[in-house]
């Protein structure tokens, strides 16, 4: 099943195990080498201080009402999940990132994208600009890193749609 980002944001997460509600889902990270879903934020408590992480591989599922863990020893703080702390401090979230094409274009910016549920990987970004909005498919992306995602030039979006991710190696 297919879910938006925008769906999973402020969902629940709760554990299988007890099968109670253990925070609400205030953001996503995503790995950079493959796109697809790093970590999930999870915040809980009065004021929303008590922030941890649930990664990949203790999240059960993904979907538009909820995010289901393991259990509550899924969630670990921040000083826990080192590799996370660096994602989000390179802006690995995918909201808001700048798209450009190879040739140097400005598309817009990201404000949504899909994620397969099952797998976890990104299949297409929501981008907008003032005057237009694209999707456009994982398939298309060059580059992800920062705050920007490189995307191929508008021809090479048309054609690209079979092929797969396979990030540029500086």
């Amino acid at each position: 099943m297919i879910v938006k980002y925008s769906q999973i944001i402020h969902s629940p997460v709760l554990e299988l195990k007890g099968q109670t509600r253990l925070g609400v889902a205030a953001d996503l990270v995503i790995q950079k080498s493959d796109l697809s879903i790093k970590a999930v934020v999870v915040k809980n408590g009065l004021l929303n201080v008590n922030t941890r992480v649930a990664t990949n591989t203790d999240i059960v599922e993904l979907n538009s009402g909820s995010v289901i863990v393991r259990d509550e020893d899924s969630l670990v703080s921040f000083s826990e999940a080192e590799r996370v702390r660096e994602a989000i401090s390179d802006k690995m979230s995918g909201i808001n990132q700048r798209v450009r094409t190879k040739s140097g274009k400005n598309i817009g910016k990201v404000y949504d994208y899909t994620i397969d549920n099952s797998t976890c990987s990104i299949q297409k970004f929501y981008v907008k600009s003032i005057l237009d909005e694209r999707i456009i498919s994982v398939s298309s992306v060059t580059k992800f890193e920062g705050k920007q995602i490189t995307v191929k030039d508008d021809f090479e979006l048309i054609t690209a749609a079979g092929t797969a991710f396979k990030p540029e190696i500086a």
